[in-house]
């Protein structure tokens, strides 16, 4: 059995997923059509339907100037940049903020929530996201790139080009982050005068790793607890009272060395020096 066949059988079902795994559809030709394929039949059955649906991933890189002059050109106001190198040949990393972002965020507190996922596509790469809320305080769409990884450079370009779409904003920017190492220092060069918050959910995951797995899980909740009493804390006297808590509940060497590289400014709220209006987590990661 070819795989041009098995890419007109399954053709619908990468339509419907584009990720599905060629050991997925070996078990689905076997179940519903009782057809026995090995595993490079349905690989390349699988890049067929993909090519036929999509056409071809490599030749649509060359497509994207076109994309973005016709982005701008539909979407009157939007800011898109495409980095092609110095030579202009090869693609390295494209921004896109939509005209309609940029006015919705008016409206939205001015905070940004960063981070950046995998791209699980044949290149590779990543998907860097910056997400506000809304009033309803859902997750607000409003900048995206995709870059080589998380690196320094590739953060300093994403906000850099997020400080260009928000050079009239004229309001303090807040930023929450899971304290990547690239991420902070993307923040403090290119907004240095902005609050950068690290999430809660980021950092409980990292406190809880301090522990051994034999530690009972009602102990870990104990100390999560008393770390995001820490967090929320109002006043420098609660903050330091909760401290002594944790120290003497958690143990004073675990504690000191997990709070040892985490600047209070950037996670207590009695010491954050902008505005957090109660969020604490990260919710680009959503994106």
């Amino acid at each position: 059995m070819g795989s041009r066949l098995v890419s007109s059988i399954v053709k619908d079902k990468v339509r419907s997923n584009p990720l599905v795994r060629p050991i997925e559809l070996i078990t689905d030709l076997k179940e519903n059509y009782g057809l026995d394929i090995p595993y490079h039949v349905a690989w390349y059955g699988k890049e067929s339907a993909t090519k036929d649906l999509h056409g071809d991933e490599e030749l649509s890189y060359a497509h994207l100037p076109w994309y973005v002059n016709v982005l701008k050109a539909s979407n009157v106001g939007s800011h898109c940049v495409l980095d092609c190198g110095e030579d202009g040949s090869r693609f390295q990393r494209i921004f896109i903020c939509f005209k309609a972002s940029i006015d919705g965020f008016r409206w939205c507190r001015p905070m940004l929530f960063i981070d950046g996922t995998f791209v699980t596509n044949k290149y590779k790469g990543t998907l860097l996201g910056a997400t506000a809320k809304n009033g309803n305080k859902e997750v607000f769409p409003f900048a995206f790139a995709i870059v080589s990884g998380e690196t320094v450079d590739n953060w300093r370009w994403f906000l850099q080009r997020i400080s260009e779409v928000l050079v009239d904003e004229g309001r303090q920017l807040t930023f929450i982050s899971d304290r990547h190492g690239a991420i902070i220092d993307a923040v403090r060069t290119v907004f240095p005068a902005s609050p950068h918050g690290f999430c809660l959910y980021h950092l409980k995951e990292n406190l809880k790793k301090k522990y051994p797995h034999a530690v009972g899980s009602s102990f870990k909740d104990h100390i999560l607890w008393l770390f995001c009493k820490l967090l929320y804390a109002p006043t420098v006297e609660e903050y330091q009272d909760t401290l002594k808590k944790l120290r003497d509940d958690g143990g004073s060497k675990i504690i000191d060395k997990f709070l040892a590289d985490l600047p209070v400014q950037n996670f207590a709220n009695a010491f954050f020096p902008g505005k957090r209006y109660g969020e604490d987590q990260n919710d680009g990661d959503d994106f």
